[in-house]
């Protein structure tokens, strides 16, 4: 660049932003002696700060045009001074290489030499490539191609019968048999996946006789649709036989799965990785290592150092074992129960069930679905080898060797530790520990406290971070602060000392047995590293748990435990609800509690003690405190090298009173939407699949934010229902532009299928019901549980009757609630709300209540039980000064009738004013007083007041202990639930979900969906009055039960739904292209020549096996009535694939109609082309083994459409009669 500062700017502006413009979505790297400093005072020798200099101009013109470009050597080295130019008077850094930010991850090196050939001294810059310098061989798997060939099923299924023969009874002997059995189970899995692969021809010549077939159709030979059939039932076997054919096998385990999520879908919808590639790492002495061998020794030898053997401290090891032996014990039965070492074949089953499925294999290469698919052999074998195992304390060879796998995370890309490791484990040795798991899992409650929220069954993410929305809101109504620790940990799950863990396990009371095995499992630990198919030697991984290991999670909660229990002991914690709240615990998520920023060095004193005890070290950098409460101004930045923030973010949820909800939802909308357009992709994926897929896939960061948070802002809200709409009805991308008919309003794409929905989300009611769901919690959980505690206490804050929450589910949403003292504040409002959007809540109880005793601790204030015709919405309005007085159980109210009663002179009366009543203000005068009571009483149910005053007797009388609020709730709460249309039996509040309470608030969409589309429906097919409505519904439930694909079903419900995009829809005055009008469903479905094809080739087969004494109706086919003789299931197919095939024609017919002339004759065409496909997707049904087992004894032969061969054993497409002549509609 030139040297003088003007031109310098105007060569900026004339040369190189032109030049970047121009190259755009491509990345630039630019590099050059640009002539003057960016940053002079770190650029330039002897510049003094705050004199302006000329470089500073252009540096902010260069900034301003090529924004995009960052300076590569300054990005690398901040704060470094390095000069490029040297003469005598000064030095600067003029030789720069600038790059696309995108660029930054591959540039290895960017430095500049100290060898100098002229003034200028040369700067260099290393790349890393896209692509490694070769490709090992990577990890033989097992091919499971074979799995869709019955005969190649049962050819693996003797093989391993034969296997299992030969395994040695010995216990010894037969581990020594498992690894050899294991490499001879993955050749044969390799050798029938090869075998698989040759049935592909079969299927490739079969598909060219069927297109043959197909064209002499066009031409006008109706005689070849029988060859037609026999021809695509030969296809669709042989390509399902064939592991080449993956189309097929998607079809079938999509048909499988309902096209609902499952794996084959989450594959093809996940968001596409970098690659696993990794060109380059660099070596602990900076330089860069190509060799895939090299890479792979140097990923085994960083992460083999983060699982060091950690250095502790006996003393601290001391101290925090004794205050964890002072807490909680696990029962010596249950103790007992773990450690069993006999594993029971029922136990392995529960095991591969609840395996997740889709996880790579380890280095043996055989995955869990192997071993399901043949669990009945294996299971038993499985039992034996975890019972040897425990019994002799030894391991089959590399039965807990790892496989570690990197994937990049961000960064330099040539540094190892900007990678993660994913460790791979082999399967059995997964099932032993899944095993394992599932015994741990239900003793965890006994012995691990109820702040730890992570993997301790009925406890949840969400109680912290209720607990952490609450929190600051109480402090604030007492004027009081605290301080919250968001703890961060290095490395967690890799730096436990075993040795402690194995300590910890034992002062819980795990038992002999269970601390064996668990030893057993972590000795000698070993992984070997695999990069661009390259495997490294194994390395020693000596400390934390094992990452993928279904046990590693369950152990951390013992190293949890005790720096809990360690914090308590040392009095870290704040008084709060009633109860001492020392720290809230998601498995290493952990955020303590400190009354101020003065105790944060005994905090990190005792953090000291319990790294020193466990290896577990705070990351200062990442350990934050965020003040929340009544916080006082002028706090310091930092306090012992711990920042001091507004806000934090844990658990997916920013907390802080700086913290803005609304601020994230921009960036999960976009996230959204790139999942949507990734489902709008996918080629044959009915209007279902998308729906579900919708519901399922690039949503949970949404709705999780919106469960803590509440509902989107309306504009993101009315975003999501409008691309959703887009993606289900018209599988339009969000960004798509393009205009299509829109056939489905965006309200009735919601909801099930069977019920008439197209399984999309209703997101506002799904998220309201996900409210209500934490409301009820918060009504029916124990008091003990950290966040009701605290939840509770801000609710008697707010309010005067919020004796206890049971008046969320009567006070008026929106409302303060009666006596309020303040707003509720929004996790609560947000709690309120939901619970109120769902119908009102009833005794459902079969039984009628029994008054009792527990009626005088009954509470007055939001109690559904004293709502009556006088009192709809309850008496807590009515009787606020009775509350505001501190009055708020009906025994309470009986005790004080009394004592008012006695108080016949004023110093009396004042004397229950103030010890009853609190002073307050209108009870003042005592006459006010025995007005308003007898006022309440006589509000309150009779029978109720006659229980309390008989149970007041019996107290007075020394006869019964007093019952406490907990006693009447417990008799009151348990009846309480939902007897509603839209659940088929009453629901009670305990047994409430959030799918319950979606499909409670969707109640009026379903009624609306009756009268809008099912009705005129049911009325235009003439379905029989007075419930037109209740027919339609019927036959599409039991339509949608009918296992075939869904792209088959989506034809008739657009057609009940008037969703089919013919010219009557779309609101256009022009005939049919056969040259009939009007262009409505009727017409297209029933009167048009080419439906009329299909009802005619129906009725030949039905009357030539004399079936039809009267022609076919509108009803036969629309709602699916089966004529007499016809059994009711093939009734049902033939109606989804009658409508499927008109809608074919119609499709075929527009099609051809905008062709460039010649264009063929459009009817006869469709027709047979309609016709031919309705012969041909009862072929696919059969060939694709829909058709039940049960419907064999109904299908003789000479059944028509579909029948059973008994001597085949199969089920067959019965022929088509001859073509009949055409018929008239009736």
């Amino acid at each position: 660049m030139p040297n003088d500062g003007t031109q310098q700017r105007q060569f900026i502006a004339a040369q190189l932003a032109p030049l970047a413009a121009a190259a755009a979505g491509r990345q630039l790297l630019w590099g050059g002696d640009f002539n003057f400093a960016p940053q002079p005072h770190l650029d330039r020798l002897g510049h003094v700060a705050g004199v302006p200099h000329a470089d500073v101009g252009t540096a902010q013109r260069w900034r301003d045009a090529l924004p995009g470009l960052v300076d590569v050597y300054r990005v690398r080295h901040p704060g470094r001074r390095v000069f490029t130019y040297v003469n005598p008077h000064s030095a600067s850094r003029l030789d720069r290489f600038y790059s696309s930010p995108a660029l930054l991850p591959h540039i290895a090196v960017c430095s500049v030499r100290d060898r100098c050939l002229s003034d200028h001294r040369p700067v260099s810059l290393t790349l890393v490539g896209l692509l490694p310098s070769g490709v090992g061989p990577g990890l033989r798997r097992a091919r499971l191609g074979f799995f869709s060939s019955p005969a190649l099923l049962l050819q693996m299924t003797a093989w391993l019968t034969a296997q299992l023969a030969e395994a040695p009874a010995d216990d010894l002997a037969f581990l020594l048999w498992w690894p050899p059995f294991k490499r001879r189970w993955l050749s044969k899995c390799g050798e029938l996946h090869a075998a698989s692969r040759l049935m592909a021809q079969g299927a490739e010549a079969a598909g060219d006789q069927l297109a043959g077939l197909h064209m002499a159709l066009d031409g006008g030979d109706d005689a070849v649709l029988p060859a037609i059939i026999a021809a695509r039932q030969r296809f669709v076997e042989a390509a399902a036989a064939s592991e080449a054919e993956a189309a097929t096998r998607r079809r079938q385990q999509w048909l499988h799965a309902g096209e609902r999520p499952s794996k084959p879908l989450t594959r093809r919808l996940r968001s596409k990785r970098s690659a696993g590639a990794v060109p380059a790492l660099r070596s602990a002495g900076g330089d860069l290592l190509t060799s895939g061998t090299a890479c792979a020794q140097r990923v085994a030898r960083v992460f083999a150092e983060v699982s060091a053997q950690p250095a502790t401290a006996p003393a601290a090891r001391q101290e925090v074992l004794q205050h964890l032996a002072a807490g909680r014990h696990l029962a010596g039965e249950q103790a007992d129960a773990l450690g069993v070492p006999a594993v029971a074949a029922p136990e392995v089953l529960r095991a591969l069930r609840t395996a997740p499925p889709g996880r790579s294999p380890g280095h043996d290469g055989l995955p869990a679905e192997l071993y399901r698919k043949f669990q009945g052999l294996l299971a038993p074998l499985l039992a034996r080898l975890f019972t040897a195992v425990a019994e002799l304390g030894i391991l089959p060879a590399r039965f807990h060797e790892g496989l570690i796998t990197v994937i990049y995370k961000s960064g330099d890309r040539s540094e190892p530790a900007n990678y993660r490791p994913i460790t791979l484990l082999c399967t059995d040795y997964r099932l032993l520990t899944k095993v394992l798991a599932l015994r741990l899992n239900p003793c965890l409650d006994s012995i691990i406290d109820r702040e730890q929220a992570a993997f301790v069954p009925g406890r949840h993410i969400g109680e912290n971070i209720m607990a952490l929305q609450c929190l600051p809101h109480l402090l604030r109504g007492t004027a009081a602060s605290a301080v919250v620790v968001f703890c961060d940990f290095r490395k967690a799950y890799d730096t436990i000392d075993r040795e402690f863990l194995f300590s910890a396990m034992d002062a819980l009371g795990v038992g002999a047995g269970f601390l064996t095995l668990t030893r057993l499992l972590l000795a000698d630990t070993r992984s070997r590293a695999m990069v661009n198919g390259f495997t490294s030697t194994p390395a020693a991984f000596l400390a934390g748990v094992r990452q993928g290991c279904p046990l590693a999670p369950l152990l951390y909660l013992f190293i949890a435990q005790a720096l809990l229990q360690l914090l308590k002991a040392r009095g870290i914690g704040i008084p709060v609800a009633g109860q001492q709240l020392t720290a809230l615990q998601y498995a290493d998520d952990a955020q303590a509690l400190l009354p101020s920023l003065d105790a944060v060095p005994s905090f990190l004193a005792a953090m000291d003690t319990f790294g020193a005890a466990t290896g577990q070290r705070l990351n200062p950098a990442k350990t934050s405190l965020l003040p929340i409460g009544d916080v006082p101004a002028g706090l310091p930045a930092v306090v012992h090298g711990l920042r001091v923030v507004s806000q934090a973010t844990s658990l997916g949820v920013t907390f802080g009173a700086a913290a803005d909800p609304a601020a994230r939802w921009p960036a999960l909308m976009a996230g959204v939407g790139c999942c949507f357009a990734r489902i709008a992709s996918l080629p044959r994926f009915s209007a279902f699949g998308r729906g579900f897929a919708t519901a399922a896939y690039g949503v949970s960061k949404l709705l999780y934010h919106a469960e803590f948070t509440g509902h989107p802002p309306e504009q993101h809200m009315a975003e999501l229902m409008r691309v959703t709409a887009k993606v289900v009805d018209r599988g339009q991308a969000p960004g798509d532009a393009t205009r299509k008919f829109a056939g489905l309003a965006g309200w009735a794409l919601a909801g099930r299928p069977a019920d008439g929905g197209f399984g999309a989300l209703p997101w506002r009611e799904h998220i309201t019901s996900r409210h209500a769901w934490w409301g009820l919690q918060l009504l029916l959980a124990p008091a003990a549980v950290p966040w009701v505690a605290i939840a509770r206490a801000l609710l008697r804050r707010c309010a005067d009757t919020a004796v206890h929450p049971m008046g969320l589910l009567l006070w008026p949403a929106g409302e303060p609630p009666p006596g309020s003292i303040a707003q509720l504040p929004p996790p609560l409002r947000r709690l309120h709300a939901g619970l109120r959007s769902l119908p009102p809540v009833a005794d459902v109880a079969e039984q009628p209540l029994v008054l009792g005793p527990w009626c005088w601790a009954a509470p007055l204030w939001g109690n559904l039980y004293f709502c009556s015709p006088n009192f709809p919405t309850g008496i807590d309005h009515d009787f606020i000064d009775f509350s505001a007085a501190g009055v708020t159980s009906l025994g309470q109210l009986l005790h004080l009738e009394q004592a008012v009663a006695a108080a016949l002179g004023g110093a009396a009366y004042a004397l229950v004013w103030t010890t009853m009543l609190g002073r307050y203000a209108a009870f003042a005068s005592r006459f006010y007083a025995v007005e308003r009571l007898a006022a309440l009483l006589a509000a309150l149910p009779p029978a109720w007041v006659h229980a309390a005053r008989a149970a007041a007797a019996e107290l007075a009388a020394g006869l019964l202990q007093p019952p406490a609020l907990d006693d009447a709730l417990a008799m009151l709460l348990p009846r309480l639930g939902w007897a509603h249309p839209a659940l088929p039996t009453p629901l009670l509040l305990s047994s409430f979900t959030v799918r319950h309470g979606t499909s409670l608030l969707t109640s009026p969409t379903a009624t609306r969906r009756a009268a809008q589309y099912f009705t005129p429906f049911g009325l235009l097919a003439g379905a029989a009055a007075p419930a037109p409505a209740a027919t339609v519904q019927a036959v599409l439930a039991r339509l949608w039960r009918v296992r075939w694909e869904n792209c088959h079903k989506e034809p008739f419900l657009r057609l009940v739904c008037d969703a089919v995009p013919t010219a009557s829809r779309l609101h256009m005055d022009q005939p049919c292209q056969c040259g009939g009008a009007p262009a409505d469903r009727r017409h297209h479905f029933w009167t048009c020549p080419v439906a009329r094809g299909v009802v005619d080739s129906i009725a030949g087969e039905l009357t030539a096996r004399q079936l039809l004494p009267a022609p076919l109706a509108a009803a036969h086919i629309w709602l699916a009535a089966a004529p007499a003789g016809v059994y009711g299931g093939v009734w049902d197919v033939v109606s989804l694939a009658a409508v499927a095939a008109m809608d074919h024609g119609r499709r075929r017919m527009y099609a051809m109609s905008l062709a460039p002339p010649p264009v063929p004759p459009l009817v006869p065409v469709c027709l047979r082309s309609a016709r031919a496909r309705f012969w041909t997707l009862l072929t696919d049904f059969v060939a694709l083994r829909c058709a039940p087992a049960s419907w064999r004894a109904h299908l003789p032969p000479g059944h028509p459409f579909i029948y059973f061969d008994a001597a085949a054993a199969t089920f067959k497409v019965a022929l088509p009669a001859a073509a009949a002549p055409p018929s008239d509609p009736v």
